[in-house]
Protein backbone atom coordinates (compact mmCIF):
# COMPACT_ATOMS: atom_id res chain seq x y z
CA UNK A 1 0.00 0.00 0.00
CA UNK A 2 1.02 3.59 -0.99
CA UNK A 3 1.60 6.52 1.53
CA UNK A 4 -1.82 8.19 -0.09
CA UNK A 5 -4.05 4.89 0.37
CA UNK A 6 -2.41 4.55 4.02
CA UNK A 7 -3.11 8.20 4.93
CA UNK A 8 -6.40 7.86 3.54
CA UNK A 9 -7.48 4.87 5.47
CA UNK A 10 -6.28 6.33 8.64
CA UNK A 11 -8.27 9.52 8.19
CA UNK A 12 -11.44 7.26 7.97
CA UNK A 13 -10.20 4.91 11.39
CA UNK A 14 -10.47 8.22 13.24
CA UNK A 15 -13.14 9.70 11.67
CA UNK A 16 -11.36 12.64 9.87
CA UNK A 17 -12.12 14.29 6.62
CA UNK A 18 -10.05 12.27 4.32
CA UNK A 19 -7.95 14.46 1.85
CA UNK A 20 -7.67 13.27 -1.70
CA UNK A 21 -10.33 12.32 -4.17
CA UNK A 22 -13.81 12.01 -2.66
CA UNK A 23 -14.30 8.58 -4.96
CA UNK A 24 -11.51 6.65 -2.88
CA UNK A 25 -12.75 8.00 0.44
CA UNK A 26 -16.02 6.80 -0.53
CA UNK A 27 -14.31 3.58 -1.75
CA UNK A 28 -12.68 3.11 1.65
CA UNK A 29 -15.62 3.84 3.93
CA UNK A 30 -17.55 1.32 2.31
CA UNK A 31 -14.77 -1.25 2.31
CA UNK A 32 -14.72 -0.95 6.19
CA UNK A 33 -18.84 -0.90 6.50
CA UNK A 34 -18.80 -4.20 4.48
CA UNK A 35 -15.67 -5.59 6.94
CA UNK A 36 -17.50 -4.55 9.91
CA UNK A 37 -20.59 -7.20 9.27
CA UNK A 38 -19.98 -10.67 9.95
CA UNK A 39 -20.10 -12.55 6.58
CA UNK A 40 -23.32 -14.48 5.79
CA UNK A 41 -22.66 -17.42 4.54
CA UNK A 42 -25.37 -20.70 4.79
CA UNK A 43 -23.63 -23.95 3.91
CA UNK A 44 -24.58 -27.01 4.28
CA UNK A 45 -23.71 -29.20 7.38
CA UNK A 46 -22.00 -31.77 5.72
CA UNK A 47 -20.11 -29.38 3.22
CA UNK A 48 -16.37 -30.74 4.49
CA UNK A 49 -17.67 -33.80 3.37
CA UNK A 50 -19.22 -33.39 0.13
CA UNK A 51 -15.45 -31.62 -0.54
CA UNK A 52 -13.46 -34.67 0.58
CA UNK A 53 -15.50 -37.07 -1.69
CA UNK A 54 -14.78 -34.73 -4.59
CA UNK A 55 -11.32 -34.62 -3.67
CA UNK A 56 -11.01 -38.64 -3.12
CA UNK A 57 -13.05 -38.87 -6.59
CA UNK A 58 -10.82 -36.39 -8.55
CA UNK A 59 -7.52 -38.06 -7.06
CA UNK A 60 -9.54 -41.50 -7.80
CA UNK A 61 -9.67 -40.61 -11.68
CA UNK A 62 -6.28 -38.88 -11.54
CA UNK A 63 -4.45 -41.75 -10.09
CA UNK A 64 -6.09 -44.17 -12.77
CA UNK A 65 -5.19 -42.19 -16.02
CA UNK A 66 -1.76 -41.95 -14.64
CA UNK A 67 -1.92 -45.86 -14.52
CA UNK A 68 -3.07 -45.88 -18.09
CA UNK A 69 -0.80 -43.36 -19.43
CA UNK A 70 2.50 -45.55 -17.61
CA UNK A 71 0.88 -48.58 -19.58
CA UNK A 72 0.65 -46.92 -22.75
CA UNK A 73 4.18 -45.30 -22.93
CA UNK A 74 5.39 -48.93 -21.15
CA UNK A 75 3.97 -50.71 -24.38
CA UNK A 76 5.04 -47.94 -26.94
CA UNK A 77 9.04 -48.05 -25.07
CA UNK A 78 8.73 -51.88 -25.61
CA UNK A 79 7.29 -51.46 -29.44
CA UNK A 80 10.11 -49.06 -30.24
CA UNK A 81 12.80 -51.70 -29.03
CA UNK A 82 11.54 -54.65 -31.12
CA UNK A 83 11.28 -52.34 -33.85
CA UNK A 84 14.61 -51.07 -33.45
CA UNK A 85 16.31 -54.61 -32.76
CA UNK A 86 14.67 -55.74 -36.01
CA UNK A 87 15.85 -53.15 -38.48
CA UNK A 88 19.02 -52.68 -36.77
CA UNK A 89 19.69 -56.26 -37.77
CA UNK A 90 21.93 -57.21 -35.05
CA UNK A 91 22.29 -61.43 -34.35
CA UNK A 92 21.62 -62.23 -31.41
CA UNK A 93 24.16 -65.21 -29.79
CA UNK A 94 22.50 -66.97 -26.95
CA UNK A 95 25.72 -69.48 -26.12
CA UNK A 96 26.17 -66.54 -23.08
CA UNK A 97 23.31 -66.91 -21.34
CA UNK A 98 23.74 -70.91 -20.94
CA UNK A 99 26.46 -69.35 -18.43
CA UNK A 100 23.91 -68.25 -16.34
CA UNK A 101 22.11 -71.32 -15.83
CA UNK A 102 24.66 -72.53 -13.18
CA UNK A 103 23.80 -69.19 -11.01
CA UNK A 104 19.62 -69.82 -11.15
CA UNK A 105 19.98 -70.35 -7.11
CA UNK A 106 21.87 -67.30 -6.74
CA UNK A 107 19.26 -65.32 -8.76
CA UNK A 108 16.89 -66.67 -6.74
CA UNK A 109 17.82 -66.19 -3.95
CA UNK A 110 18.31 -62.29 -4.63
CA UNK A 111 14.75 -62.10 -5.39
CA UNK A 112 13.56 -62.86 -2.31
CA UNK A 113 16.10 -61.43 -0.18
CA UNK A 114 15.39 -57.95 -1.55
CA UNK A 115 11.53 -58.93 -1.19
CA UNK A 116 12.59 -59.26 2.42
CA UNK A 117 14.35 -56.17 2.91
CA UNK A 118 11.80 -54.20 1.47
CA UNK A 119 8.74 -55.49 3.95
CA UNK A 120 11.30 -54.50 6.59
CA UNK A 121 12.13 -51.18 5.17
CA UNK A 122 8.24 -51.15 5.27
CA UNK A 123 7.40 -52.12 8.54
CA UNK A 124 10.26 -50.44 10.70
CA UNK A 125 11.46 -47.10 8.66
CA UNK A 126 7.83 -46.67 7.38
CA UNK A 127 6.47 -46.91 11.14
CA UNK A 128 9.29 -44.43 12.74
CA UNK A 129 8.50 -41.66 9.69
CA UNK A 130 4.77 -41.79 11.04
CA UNK A 131 5.74 -40.98 14.79
CA UNK A 132 7.64 -38.63 13.65
CA UNK A 133 4.44 -36.79 12.07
Amino acid sequence: MNKYDEELQRNIENGLTPTGEASDARIYRTLFKSLSKPPVVNIPLNFADHVVAKVNEQQAQRSSRVFVWHGVGIVMLLLAAVVGFVYSGIKVDTSNFKQLAGIAGLVVFSIVFCGILNIIDRKVVAGKLESQW
